[in-house]
């Protein structure tokens, strides 16, 4: 899935948002406060909304332009990237990628 739309906030502002979205999650599923500087690299457990419990792996932190996180559960992985670029002073494009891929399951 790729989603991208035109915000009428800067670069810094909308990363921002972003960033202090996955600092809120992080405390409410570890109780651990992070900075941005010690996203990439983190994984945490977390709980979902349909009651299954998955890994988080922040892979990538590039302040105010990429912020990368696969998310692996039992059955698949997704890989969700944010990217934001500067369109101008007060505007930027924003874009979601998502990526997933399944776990093969053979019968036997």
């Amino acid at each position: 899935m790729n989603i991208s739309q035109k915000l009428y906030i800067s670069q810094k502002e909308c990363f921002d948002a972003i960033i202090k979205s996955v600092i809120y999650d992080i405390k409410q599923s570890t109780g651990k406060s992070k900075q941005m500087r010690q996203l990439e690299g983190f994984s945490y457990q977390r709980d979902m909304s349909n009651g299954a419990r998955a890994t988080v792996k922040i892979t990538e932190v590039k302040p105010y332009e990429i912020y990368v996180f696969e998310t692996k559960s039992r059955v698949n992985t997704h890989t969700t990237t944010y990217a934001i670029k500067s369109t101008s002073e007060n505007t930027c494009e924003a874009s979601y990628h998502e990526k997933l891929k399944q776990k093969v399951r053979f019968k036997s």
